[in-house]
C-alpha cells in the first residue's frame, strides 16, 4: 500500500526507503528478492489513467474500459492480448527492474482473481486492433484460461530484456498447458491444517503429472498458523519438491523455523540442510524435466506400470526421480509410516540401509524431522555438503551414495551441472558425468 491507502503496481511505499541498498545487502548473504506483481492497476494507481488513455484495458462489449471491484477496491485489468498494451508495460517492468534490480517477479492473481466481475461483458482485442475489427475481438469467458501466459510471458520477456543471458525466473498462481515455458507455479492460498498438508502432496504430484513440472506449495499453509509438529512435517515432504519455500499472509504469526525455538528449529533446520546436500541429484532432476518432460515428482505407477499395487496406491506417496521414493507424513502425532513398494525391484531404508522386496507393504520408524525414504535397488545418488543457499560456494567433494542392483544387473545415474544462471549451457558450458555399477557374483 501507498502512502495515500492505495495499492500500486511496481511501487515501494515507506517501509523500504532504501530498496537499491536492501537489493546489494541481501545478495551479499545469498538472499535473492523478487517483487509481487498482479496483473491491474488500481484507480488511485497515477498509472491507471495513462492506462486507461491508451486503451490498454480489458473492455466491455461497448469498448468501455471496465472498472471491477476487487478485495481492496476498484481495478482495470491489463489486457495482455493487445500489443500496444503488452508493449506498454513491458517497459514499466524493465524501468521498475532498471530502477531496483531484483532478481525476479512474481505474478499473482492472474487467473485473473476477478470475483467473476469481468463475466461475460470482457472483450480481449488482439494486437490493440478496435472498433470496426471484429474480427480480433475474444470473449474474455472463451479466453480466460489463457490470461496468465499472456502475462507471464511477457514478464518473462521482460526479464530477458533487462538481464541479456540469464534464465528468467517468473512465478505465477495460475496455469494452463504451456505455462511452464515461462514460470514456475504453487498452489495458491492453502491453510495451515493437516488435511491441506497431505492434500498439496497429490495436488503437486498431479500438476507436475500434467506438464507443469516446477511446481510448488505454502509451505506451512498460506492462512493461519500452523503448529511446530504441523510446519516440520510439512517441511519434509516439501524438501522433495522442485519449488520450496515457507509463505503465508501478513496477519499471521511469524513461521521462520527459528520462531519454534531450538528444537523444532534444529528440525527444520536439518530438513532444509539435506535438501542442500541433495541438491546434485535434485538439479540434475529438474534438467531432466526441462529435456523429456518428465518431472521430479511423479505418482508411482509412472515409473511402475507393470505393478497394479501402484494403480491403488496411497496418493501420498511420490518419486523422486526414479531412484527415491517418498512418503510424506500427514497426521498429528503419527511416529512411523507404511509404504506400498512396487514390484520389480528390490528397496533399501535409505537411512539404515535394510534392504526389502518389492511388491510388499514396509513400515519405517518416522520421527520427528525426517521423512520415510527408500532407494530402489541400484539407485546412484550424488550429495554435496550443506550450503546456506545455492551456489554459495564450489564444492570440493561429492559423495556418491549407492544401493546394490541384484547379481549381474547394471545401473548408472548421469550427473548434470552448469552454471545454474545463464544460458551458456545451450553453448555446450555444462558437465555431464556418468557414474556406473555392476554386481558381480560373490
Amino acid at each position: 500500500y501507498y502512502e495515500d491507502g492505495t495499492l500500486r503496481q511496481l511501487t515501494f511505499n515507506y517501509n523500504f526507503p532504501n530498496v537499491p541498498g536492501m537489493i546489494n545487502y541481501t545478495g551479499q548473504r545469498g538472499v535473492k528478492l523478487i517483487p509481487l506483481v498482479e496483473p491491474w492497476l488500481s484507480t488511485g494507481d497515477p498509472k491507471w489513467g495513462e492506462a486507461y488513455g491508451q486503451l490498454h484495458f480489458i473492455k466491455d462489449y461497448d469498448l468501455n474500459q471496465m472498472i471491477t471491484p476487487i478485495y481492496f477496491g476498484s481495478v482495470s485489468w491489463i489486457d495482455f492480448s493487445s500489443s500496444p498494451a503488452r508493449s506498454w508495460w513491458r517497459g514499466k517492468l524493465v524501468n521498475f527492474l532498471n530502477q531496483y534490480p531484483l532478481a525476479g517477479i512474481w505474478n499473482d492473481l492472474n487467473e485473473p482473481a476477478d470475483n467473476e466481475a469481468i463475466g461475460r461483458n470482457g472483450q480481449y482485442w488482439l494486437d490493440g486492433r478496435y472498433p470496426n475489427q471484429w474480427d480480433s475481438r475474444r470473449f474474455h469467458l472463451n479466453e480466460k484460461n489463457v490470461y496468465n501466459i499472456r502475462e507471464t510471458s511477457l514478464t518473462y520477456e521482460a526479464l530477458l530484456q533487462k538481464y541479456p543471458g540469464k534464465r528468467p525466473f517468473v512465478l505465477s498462481r495460475a496455469g494452463f498447458p504451456g505455462i511452464q515455458r515461462y514460470a514456475l507455479g504453487w498452489s495458491g492460498d492453502n491453510v495451515a491444517s493437516w488435511d491441506h498438508c497431505r492434500h498439496n502432496i497429490r495436488l503437486g504430484v498431479s500438476v507436475m503429472s500434467s506438464g507443469q513440472a516446477n511446481y510448488g506449495h505454502d509451505v506451512g499453509g498460506f492462512v493461519g498458523n500452523p503448529s511446530a509438529e504441523l510446519n516440520t512435517r510439512w517441511h519434509e515432504w516439501a524438501s522433495m519438491t522442485p519449488f520450496f519455500r515457507s509463505h503465508s499472509i501478513k496477519d499471521n504469526e511469524q513461521r521462520e523455523p527459528w520462531r519454534y525455538g531450538d528444537y523444532y528449529g534444529g528440525l527444520m533446520r536439518n530438513i532444509i540442510k539435506f535438501r542442500y546436500q541433495l541438491m546434485p541429484y535434485l538439479y540434475t532432476l529438474a534438467h531432466q524435466s526441462s529435456v523429456d518432460g518428465i518431472p521430479m515428482n511423479t505418482p508411482t505407477v509412472m515409473h511402475f506400470q507393470d505393478d497394479p499395487g501402484t494403480h491403488y496406491q496411497n496418493d501420498y506417496d511420490f518419486m523422486v526421480g526414479d531412484n527415491l521414493l517418498a512418503s510424506g507424513v500427514y497426521e498429528q502425532g503419527a511416529s512411523q509410516r507404511w509404504t506400498y513398494l512396487p514390484a520389480g525391484t528390490d528397496w533399501y531404508n535409505f537411512y539404515t540401509g535394510e534392504k526389502l522386496a518389492g511388491g510388499n507393504w514396509a513400515m519405517q520408524q518416522a520421527p520427528l524431522g525426517r521423512i520415510p525414504l527408500y532407494a530402489r535397488a541400484g539407485a546412484i545418488v550424488p550429495m554435496g555438503p550443506s550450503m546456506a543457499y545455492a551456489n554459495q560456494f564450489q564444492p570440493d567433494f561429492m559423495d556418491i551414495h549407492v544401493w546394490p542392483a541384484p547379481e549381474g544387473f547394471a545401473s548408472s545415474f548421469t550427473l548434470y551441472e552448469d552454471d545454474g544462471e545463464t544460458f551458456d549451457f545451450l553453448g555446450g558450458e555444462y558437465a555431464k558425468t556418468v557414474f556406473e555399477t555392476y554386481k558381480s557374483a560373490s
